[in-house]
């Protein structure tokens, strides 16, 4: 082994952040890393989840999950309630789907960091980062944030990860809020405490008059974290840069900032 990959082992299992950037190519890292790419990670979750989900049978994978993510909303909604001014169950509703599907990325990755110490005692885990730009909560869609989600379980449990990139143009990471959960806009009559009548255009002639007549106001449907501070039409985005580590023959290291913004 070169004298700066001992360096760089040495700096990676000492370091406390939340998670480590290295800017290098993949014909750079140490052969003795285990690097999760697709292909690979794809491989070790087939052999994590063939059988059993946890402590769990694999057939009921997504009623714990959902029973989970149920127990968090509700948690969170009956925290919030008062704050915003909001019903606690109305809270519960706009939030749970996007908590669900974010959860059923996440307890997977925390089962399978588990099975990947366990399975690989003592080695190293390079994670590519996907990209410097990530969109979040994108529903169903591609979770752009396992790789983090990934690293950061690993170093929980005191394995040494870190996520690596040979794009890494400047040092930051930006986050923004898929478009999927920003708020609309819906036509409405006035609000009352027995809820809100929703005026259905289709229904009638002349819908415009009798919103006009009716004096209609626009009010925004909850949606997971629009509700909470952001201005109409806005796209919540955190951006931070990432804390310069030393420089190991080819790996230049960065660290996650102590303090992480959050897009609340």
């Amino acid at each position: 082994m070169q004298e700066s990959e001992q360096q760089f082992f040495d700096w990676l299992r000492g370091s406390r952040s939340v998670f480590d950037v290295v800017a290098c190519d993949d014909a750079n890292l140490p052969k003795s890393v285990i690097r999760l790419d697709r292909e690979r990670l794809d491989a070790e979750i087939e052999d994590a989840f063939s059988e059993r989900f946890g402590r769990h049978e694999i057939g009921s994978a997504l009623p714990v999950v959902r029973r989970i993510s149920e127990d968090f909303t509700k948690r969170i909604a009956d925290e919030e309630c008062e704050r915003l001014g909001l019903h606690a169950h109305g809270l519960r509703n706009a939030w749970f789907c996007p908590i669900y599907s974010e959860f059923c990325s996440l307890i997977p990755i925390r089962i399978l960091a588990k099975n990947l110490i366990k399975k690989y005692e003592g080695q190293i885990f390079a994670i590519p980062l996907p990209s410097q730009k990530i969109r979040a909560l994108k529903s169903w869609g591609k979770d752009e944030l396992e790789s983090f989600y990934l690293a950061g379980e690993l170093r929980r449990r005191n394995a040494g990860a870190f996520l690596y990139s040979s794009e890494l143009k400047s040092p930051n990471i930006r986050i923004a809020l898929s478009s999927a959960w920003l708020r609309k806009r819906y036509p409405e009559f006035k609000r009352d405490v027995g809820g809100t009548a929703v005026l259905c255009g289709r229904a009638m002639r002349r819908s415009d008059l009798v919103v006009s007549s009716a004096g209609t106001s626009h009010r925004q449907r909850p949606s997971l974290l629009g509700i909470l501070r952001f201005a109409l039409g806005a796209r919540p985005i955190v951006a931070f840069d990432l804390v310069p580590g030393s420089l190991f023959g080819p790996f230049c290291t960065y660290s996650a900032p102590e303090t992480m913004p959050s897009l609340e």
